[in-house]
């Protein structure tokens, strides 16, 4: 009636009028926490006043704890409220006003138990009964809006005040409103997901039922009823069964789904995990009892085959899931040879022929080569039929994503310009969907997400600044995304990670202010993960690798007190890790790399005794993880690394013996791995050592001997390798470092030959490579050149003034670069008084020209 709808309009306005309230509350960080009829009033002149903000709070405070609340209080209390959750934001308010509305429109409260118990668990586990089947007269958007609000979780509900508000009035003015009820399935996924224990497997129960039926009435319609009643009613029969299990399919693939991110989170799976994917697979072994016989049963099968795989993975059941896949893939494929596969088989064909690329790679995370160019061929096949532009997107984006997996691959294998090439690919076909699908989220998820491996490569590897633009426009996108959906899990997530990439790719350009914000900003965001889901360990792991990340900046810029202390306080958290997963190494990984890290912060502040202690024990902690893992080369090689950093600030007596020990093994693991560019740069590093060791000894044929191999070892990395730029400013630093043995031993004209080598290859990465334009390089040219002047000088005395022209080069840039004193340091153990003196009056000619105070000469 128009009473009835008159009256409904003005629940509806008054609901309007606090969510509008709350939403200028929320604006400003502050939750009000007991929204409720009774704090709501009504003035004479109709006007709305939310009262009682006494126990509002900030969004960012403490929660406040009250004794003594009202049973009143409790019938509108959140779920998360309920539950005692530590963090609580504005969406604990849209439930609490949906709960109000509920009991306006209704005539009675949603929560109707008297104990408080039952109460409580009443607002966790049960959903109100529906508005109309209370009062049949509620209109069905009003219904939509209350129920929308008080969903149990908060992400299914409002994400803002605002929109609960917009949505109240487009219902007082006869417009659609934006919320949709929710489908059968997604009204089962949601319960189950209330249930998550015997309640679950229930479910589960039942929908294997389900497909029993569905099963049993794809073998009824090969049997042809002789009667027109008998044929309809097996008709029906189906008709039914398709829809009972097209509802099972749904909600356990859901499932099925949200359960593999949390499994992916943690490093071992719960007994309950593992309890529900055996049922789940379970459910999909019954729907590959399907007869394949024609083309709907056969995709059926094929798509069940698959899933059954997806669960077997979670499992890791290998070699089942393997089996199973090889099924999906054999009879998507004999659709296709019967020309019946749609572009959506095809789609599917390549994405099973992708998983079975990622299952037969070692490592895991990475795809076998063969199979992702099946993938590729098979999704491109698609993309060239004349409708593809009508195709689903998803159909485009499964090429970049083989693309992707092939450019890791690529990387894992040393191919360093083909990972660059194919990441280019994956990033331009995404980019190109993104202009044609720029408001569909996961586009431009995997947009940024390509980006941002593009990125990693050249930062890690290639030392190309083009990775900070690469990062940025990440960033960009994945912010963009969080904006819409600031609960979405994985948006947050890979936000974080591109932020902390960007903060180390900025660091090393040296725009310190840049590259602390940007870390900053990821460890809020990952302290706030790890705060919303303490249940998922990987978000404290992802945490503590960003606050040992900001440590490391800050002991690049000398600040080790504060470097310390971030690196403590993520030592701490892994501990904490550790203490509940005592045999996953991936956390002592972490330990043993933060032990080195805080070893250098001691070293720096002259604390050697700690310095050693926390070095060893790194080293053991390595150790470990090699015999954990035998199979596994980087703890072998970090141990090796361990062993090198204690024998640089050894005596000579236990040095020595360090470095062999150190250089034994990375050989090792050098002759196994042979692809992998770090291990080898990592033995050069330890050979050219022991090789300055040596020198220290004056056992210059030892010595000389290991210098050279070390030389090999840089020009060989150089020629594998040429994007990678400092395995160039390795071979700079080995001809140098001969260069200053051949002075020591008077050998002048291969010193000037050394010297002039690595001059050649210092200037050239200067003049090229960005990195090494930064200060700390000058120093370095600087003594090339004062090297080279003395070879000259002590090589040929009417070669004086070609000398004192480097002379006079090292003293300018030195003094530009206010490295003078570092380079007189370094260039009196090796220059006789004579070439010292003159570099010394050349600078202070140049410090006079350009103002400058005078240094102390050295005596």
């Amino acid at each position: 009636s128009a009473a009835n709808r008159n009256n409904f309009a003005r629940w509806a306005r008054i609901g309007h009028r606090v969510a509008a309230a709350l939403a200028h509350a929320h604006e400003r960080g502050v939750v009000h926490r007991d929204i409720k009829p009774g704090n709501i009033l009504i003035d004479r002149q109709g006007e709305v006043w939310v009262t009682d903000f006494g126990l509002a709070h900030l969004e960012h405070d403490l929660p406040v704890t009250q004794s003594g609340d009202l049973l009143g209080t409790l019938r509108y209390m959140s779920p998360e409220q309920a539950q005692g959750h530590a963090h609580i934001d504005g969406r604990t308010d849209i439930y609490s006003l949906g709960a109000t509305l509920y009991e306006m429109v209704t005539g009675q409260p949603a929560v109707i138990d008297k104990t408080r118990p039952a109460m409580l668990a009443a607002v966790v586990q049960h959903s109100p009964v529906r508005p109309k089947q209370i009062c049949p007269t509620v209109p069905v958007e009003l219904e939509t809006i209350i129920l929308k609000a008080m969903e149990k979780s908060p992400e299914d509900r409002y994400q803002s005040a605002a929109d609960m508000a917009e949505d109240l009035r487009r219902f007082q003015a006869d417009l659609p409103i934006l919320a949709k009820p929710a489908s059968r399935p997604e009204r089962l996924r949601k319960w189950i997901r209330r249930h998550p224990e015997r309640s679950l497997f229930v479910t589960l129960g039942l929908l294997l039922a389900v497909v029993g039926l569905a099963v049993s009435s794809y073998l009824l319609s090969s049997e042809r009823q002789r009667t027109t009643a008998a044929l309809q009613s097996e008709q029906q029969q189906r008709k039914r069964a398709d829809r009972h299990l097209e509802l099972a399919r749904e909600s356990i693939q859901q499932m099925l789904t949200e359960e593999a991110e949390r499994i992916g989170d943690a490093p071992r799976m719960t007994r309950q995990q593992e309890s529900l994917l055996r049922h789940v697979v379970e459910f999909y072994q019954q729907l590959t009892d399907l007869d394949s016989q024609t083309p709907e049963t056969i995709r059926e099968s094929a798509a069940a085959y698959a899933r059954l795989a997806e669960a077997q993975t979670l499992l890791r059941e290998t070699s089942s899931a393997k089996a199973n896949l090889l099924q999906s893939l054999e009879l998507y494929q004999r659709l296709d040879q019967a020309n019946q596969a749609t572009p959506m088989d095809l789609y599917h064909l390549a994405s099973v022929q992708l998983d079975l690329g990622r299952i037969e790679a070692q490592p895991a995370s990475l795809a076998d080569d063969a199979w992702l160019s099946q993938a590729i061929a098979t999704a491109q096949r698609i993309t060239q039929q004349p409708d593809s532009e009508a195709l689903p997107w998803q159909c485009h984006l499964l090429i970049a994503d083989a693309y992707d997996q092939q450019a890791r691959l690529a990387e894992r294998n040393g191919k360093y310009q083909d990972a660059d090439q194919l990441y280019q690919q994956a990033v331009r076909l995404a980019e190109t969907l993104l202009k044609k699908c720029p408001d569909e989220k996961r586009v431009q998820y995997a947009t940024a997400f390509h980006l941002a491996a593009w990125a990693d490569l050249r930062h890690g590897v290639m030392g190309d600044s083009q990775a900070v633009e690469l990062y940025e426009q990440s960033e960009s996108l994945l912010a963009a995304l969080v904006q819409r959906q600031p609960q979405r899990v994985s948006y947050r997530d890979r936000l974080a990670q591109t932020e902390n990439n960007l903060a180390l790719a900025l660091a090393s350009q040296g725009k310190h202010t840049d590259a602390e914000r940007r870390i900053q900003s990821a460890i809020t965001r990952r302290r706030a993960l790890w705060q919303d889901f303490p249940e998922r360990p990987r978000f404290a792991r992802e945490l503590a690798a960003s606050l040992s990340n900001l440590g490391m900046l800050y002991f690049d810029r000398s600040q080790f007190k504060q470097a310390e202390s971030h690196l403590q306080e993520a030592r701490k958290l892994v501990e904490s890790l550790i203490e509940a997963f005592p045999h996953e190494p991936d956390y002592l990984e972490f330990l043993a790399g933060n032990g080195a890290n805080l070893g250098q912060v001691y070293l720096r502040t002259n604390r050697l005794d700690q310095y050693r202690q926390m070095l060893n024990q790194s080293a053991e902690q390595w150790q470990q993880l090699s015999a954990a893992t035998p199979n596994q080369p980087k703890p072998r090689a970090q141990h090796a690394m361990a062993l090198y950093s204690l024998a640089l600030r050894a005596d000579i007596g236990e040095a020595v013996p360090l470095h062999w020990q150190a250089i034994n093994e990375l050989q090792s693991v050098v002759q196994q791995h042979p692809n992998v560019p770090s291990f080898q740069a990592q033995l050069c590093s330890c050979t050219n050592a022991l090789g300055g060791t040596y020198m220290q000894t004056e056992d210059w044929e030892q010595a000389e001997q290991l210098l050279r191999a070390s030389l090999e070892q840089a020009q060989a990395l150089a020629r594998g390798w040429p994007e990678t730029v400092d395995y160039r400013g390795k071979v700079a630093r080995r001809w140098r470092h001969l260069g200053q043995l051949f002075l020591k031993t008077q050998r002048f004209a291969e010193a000037e030959d050394a010297f002039r080598q690595a001059l050649t290859t210092q200037t050239s990465l200067v003049e090229q490579a960005a990195e090494y334009q930064k200060p700390m390089y000058v120093n370095p040219l600087a003594s090339l050149h004062a090297g080279l002047g003395s070879a000259i000088r002590q090589l040929d005395q009417e070669r004086t003034q070609e000398a004192d022209q480097h002379f006079e080069q090292a003293a300018k840039l030195a003094v530009a670069a206010e490295a003078m004193s570092p380079l007189m340091q370094q260039i009196v153990p090796l220059l006789p008084k004579e070439d010292i003196n003159q570099i010394a009056t050349f600078a202070i000619k140049e410090m006079q020209l350009l103002g400058k105070p005078l240094p102390v000469r050295p005596k």
